[in-house]
């Protein structure tokens, strides 16, 4: 009985209290973000991968740095990412021209590679995957590169099958 009447006797917090409780709580806890400090920790390299085959990943990171070269000497690379520039943007006038039409694979393909070279792994891989996803064989190979120079094997094999 004694127990029933302290209960009684205290009353009851409502569900908004509760709620403004926990939120006091979940701020005094939280640190300001520091949006500097974000930009830098992503604009740094992803380190190397730990693995057992670190071989296989250096030369697979060599291989596509040679192959990202081989496919921009081509004659006509420029003239791809230039149709493929066309497709996205718009001409100067303001004219936009609808994505994806006629969309020039070889250019982005070309463009994952210029991508690569400059740097950005995650946007070359983008370009790779659009070109691979579309039948582009290079870009499949590409893909099967940039995969084993991270170290991933099931994404690699994926893509080299």
């Amino acid at each position: 009985m004694s127990r029933a009447k302290l209960n009684r006797s205290r009353p009851a917090d409502t569900v908004e209290e509760i709620l403004a409780k926990a939120g006091e709580t979940l701020r005094a806890r939280r640190r300001p973000f520091d949006e500097a400090d974000g930009l830098r920790r992503l604009a740094r390299k992803p380190p190397q991968p730990r693995t057992r085959d670190t071989a296989t990943v250096t030369r697979a990171r060599r291989q596509l740095s040679v192959l990202s070269r081989l496919y921009l000497k081509n004659p006509q690379a420029a003239r791809h990412v230039e149709q493929l520039a066309a497709c996205l943007g718009d001409d100067g006038d303001g004219n936009r021209h609808p994505p994806l039409e006629d969309l020039d694979i070889d250019g982005a393909q070309l463009f994952g590679c210029m991508l690569h070279l400059a740097d950005h792994p995650q946007s070359a891989q983008f370009w790779w995957e659009l070109a691979a996803g579309a039948g582009h064989l290079g870009a499949t190979y590409c893909l099967y590169l940039h995969h084993a120079a991270l170290g991933a094997r099931a994404q690699a094999t994926h893509w080299l099958d």
